[in-house]
């Protein structure tokens, strides 16, 4: 196998070392009449401030500006391209604060229509500037030539912040449909309760010596972002020519990517021809990802990674879901090293229901190495379950260079997985496939005080649970070792059913398996022995008296029988409503938990709707659909009795 590497009367009084604060009352695109006398107004007079117009002041003038921006759609209609803001996009050159009055109101469009424009709605062109936007809609940019269809993030020491807001309805012809940072590494972007969705980037990629992609975010080569309690939906990638592409939802190369309570869901990879492309909800070459407390789910990848591809880089997940992503190889999480190495950690989250092709398969995790560099994987306190491929369902491990392919598997419990081909019978590894040595590396799978059972294959398939090599570190169950190599050590038990209850949150915000009363992995790891103690997938500490000896032991796997917490349930309600308030009847509303299982409400004639049962503690993505509106996913934790939870149309 070969994976290609990849505003407005003034309210100006006098300028002090604060600046100006300037209030929009025109959705016009006009030019500031006298740039840096301290008044927005257009050369109409009669007070006339336009949003352009009080940028074009705000850039001229010294100190950290302020505008005011009503509710109102306001379009980019001055054709051409120009970088002092007299022109196509709002060029911002200096520190300004733009104040919406609200995401579902107050819309910066580059066209009236998606797909029309002749260029982005917003560029940041000089080095050591601070910009923040609250409250608005960006949308209908399109940048066919360049990066950034939406924003463009292109110097030194930029600092942008999106907080409430939303990105939408942009297009590039190479990368960051939505937003770009461009070939910088001190640029950074913060989205805060922001949604970046239905962002596209299309065209051929021949031109560039690089990859391109990010159909919502493109970090080329550097720069830094950082995505809290927000939403990454629905953005495409779809590149032809010969330099890979990366990332249908957030593409970064050389970057460093942090997502905190936050969802990448429905974004795609796809390739029309040429080479192939990479992680459908996330791409890493080279740099870091840290994912925390998130959701990525629904996700497609052409080649690999279906929810997170790593290439050379080093990606961690903590307190998360990857679930129901898809790609040809890894389709969870894919990561590769060729000629630098890869690491990936996994702890405290799950990776469910995903799907990969037939081979090298890995539906869940695949690991691989193609040149002289390793690629080591580490899964701690997980559950990895419910994910099909035609070799490794669960997990798959292949060395095809002089590097080696590591995958360190510890408290973790794999079940449920599945190896199937396409004739449905003739899968390998249903749980764990590690191929061995195909090139000169090795490949290597370590399992320690971990659970790998009730894993298949077709009718004729090999090693239900594992096939190749499997190097116990002790305290295993392993239930099927049949096609597989598996050589017990201390505390391994071999072909006996771990007697796992259902996959469910079990008090826990990411899915598990709780063991049963009288489970045999219950209390089988002395305190203090091969690392018994901290906590469990859940947080629950380690270890406990779950068989009530007065003893206490750690379990096998990913969860502690005893003093699991109890999960309280509550109620979610809120309202769907038109931009004037009107509630809107009839409309859909998903709430989808953190097991990407998905509940439906439908609203009263006042616009209401309510979801009762509601597990505390999981984070849950809400969508709505409208035959009159759209609007996009919010993602919320729900810690107690939610009220309020209302979603607005533009």
């Amino acid at each position: 196998m070969r994976l290609a590497l990849l505003v407005c009367l003034s309210t100006v009084g006098s300028v002090s070392i604060f600046g100006a604060t300037f209030t929009v009352n025109s959705t016009a695109d006009a030019l500031d009449a006298a740039a840096g006398n301290g008044v927005c107004e257009t050369a109409t007079g009669n007070g006339i401030c336009t949003l352009r117009a009080a940028i074009t002041e705000a850039n001229v003038l010294a100190g950290d500006d302020i505008i005011t921006l009503p509710a109102g759609i306001y379009t980019n209609t001055l054709v051409g391209e120009d970088n002092s803001n007299r022109s196509g996009d709002l060029d911002i050159n200096s520190n300004i604060t733009i104040n919406g009055a609200g995401s579902g109101t107050t819309f910066i469009q580059a066209a009236a229509a998606p797909g029309t424009a002749s260029e982005r709605v917003l560029q940041f062109l000089f080095p050591n500037i601070t910009v923040v936007l609250n409250d608005v809609t960006i949308r209908n940019g399109r940048e066919a030539v360049s990066l950034g269809g939406g924003v463009n993030v292109e110097n030194f020491n930029q600092a942008v912040t999106f907080n409430n807001c939303v990105i939408r309805d942009n297009f590039s012809g190479f990368g960051g449909g939505g937003i770009a940072l461009s070939g910088t590494r001190t640029a950074s972007v913060a989205l805060n309760n922001t949604i970046v969705t239905d962002n596209t980037v299309s065209g051929n990629n021949d031109r560039a010596p690089s990859p391109g992609g990010g159909g919502g975010i493109l970090l080329n080569y550097g720069g830094t972002l950082t995505a809290t309690n927000s939403t990454i939906s629905n953005n495409t990638v779809t590149l032809s020519g010969s330099s890979s592409s990366l990332g249908g939802g957030i593409g970064s190369i050389l970057g460093t990517v942090t997502l905190t309570n936050s969802t990448i869901i429905g974004n795609k990879a796809t390739a029309t021809a040429g080479a192939g492309t990479y992680g459908g909800g996330i791409s890493l070459l080279s740099g870091t990802v840290n994912i925390i407390n998130s959701n990525i789910v629904k996700n497609v990848a052409w080649n690999a990674g279906g929810g997170v591809y790593n290439q050379e880089g080093t990606l961690n997940i903590t307190n998360s879901t990857v679930g129901e992503n898809n790609a040809g190889f890894g389709g969870g999480i894919s990561f590769i090293a060729v000629n630098i190495a890869a690491m990936t950690t996994v702890n405290n989250s799950a990776i469910v229901n995903n799907t990969a092709a037939e081979y090298p398969g890995g539906g869940g995790i695949g690991n691989y190495t193609e040149g002289a560099a390793n690629a080591v994987f580490n899964l701690n306190n997980s559950t990895v379950s419910g994910n099909t491929a035609g070799v490794g369902g669960g997990i798959s491990n292949s060395a095809g260079g002089s590097g080696n392919a590591v995958i360190n598997i510890n408290f973790s419990t794999v079940a449920a997985n599945s190896a199937l081909r396409s004739n449905g019978q003739d899968g390998a590894g249903g749980g764990i496939y590690n191929e061995g040595e195909i090139g000169t590396g090795i490949s290597v799978v370590n399992l320690k005080n971990s659970v790998v059972a009730n894993n298949t294959t077709g009718t004729y398939g090999a090693g239900p649970d594992i096939r190749g090599i499997i190097t116990s570190q002790g305290y295993n169950l392993v239930e099927n070792t049949y096609a597989g190599i598996f050589v017990t050590t201390a505390g391994d038990e071999i072909h006996i059913d771990p007697s796992l209850g259902a996959l469910g949150l079990n008090g826990g915000t990411t899915l598990n398996y709780l063991p049963n009363p009288g489970s045999p992995l219950i209390d089988r790891i002395p305190n203090g022995i091969n690392g018994c103690g901290g906590f469990d997938q859940r947080g629950v500490s380690r270890p406990a008296d779950s068989d009530m000896n007065g003893v206490a032991a750690c379990e096998k796997g990913s969860t502690e029988r005893a003093s699991a917490p109890t999960a309280a349930s509550v109620s979610v309600t809120g309202r769907i409503l038109t931009s004037s308030g009107r509630g809107i009847a009839n409309a859909v509303v998903a709430m989808t938990d953190p097991g990407g299982n998905t509940r439906f409400a439908r609203t009263s004639t006042l616009g209401y709707y309510r979801f009762d049962d509601v597990q505390v503690g999981g984070t849950y993505i809400f969508t709505v659909s409208s035959k009159r509106y759209e609007f996009g996913a919010t993602v919320r934790t729900i810690t107690e009795e939610t009220n309020n939870l209302n979603f607005v149309a533009p």
